[in-house]
């Protein structure tokens, strides 16, 4: 996360690969692959980082990491079929605007 080329880091269940997005290369699979356990782990300790709680009764939290960065959580097998996932986007430093043009004084006529 810390490199200004990767924009988004998920997870999309256990034992399969965690993916990272990179501004040039795109989608690209990591080698690192949690089992359920370890997954259902790691996904309490991102929502305690992020000050939430997340748990069977309430398994999907949306939240601020202490960085910056946004993050998308369930847990467990309720809300998706292979399990605990997540989602970590980073803001980019160059924001996204819709206004274009006109936030350099242009109207339309």
């Amino acid at each position: 996360m810390k490199k200004d080329s990767i924009e988004d880091v998920s997870g999309n269940g256990h034992d399969l690969p965690i993916f990272l997005y990179h501004r040039k290369h795109t989608n690209i699979a990591t080698n690192i692959v949690f089992h359920e356990d370890e997954l259902n782990s790691f996904i309490i300790q991102l929502a305690q980082r992020s000050g939430k709680h997340i748990y069977v009764a309430e398994p999907m939290v949306d939240a601020a990491m202490p960085e910056g960065s946004r993050i998308q959580m369930t847990l467990g097998t309720c809300v998706t079929a292979h399990g605990s996932t997540f989602t970590i986007r980073k803001f980019s430093d160059v924001p996204i605007t819709p206004c274009g043009p006109y936030q350099m004084g242009y109207v339309l006529s």
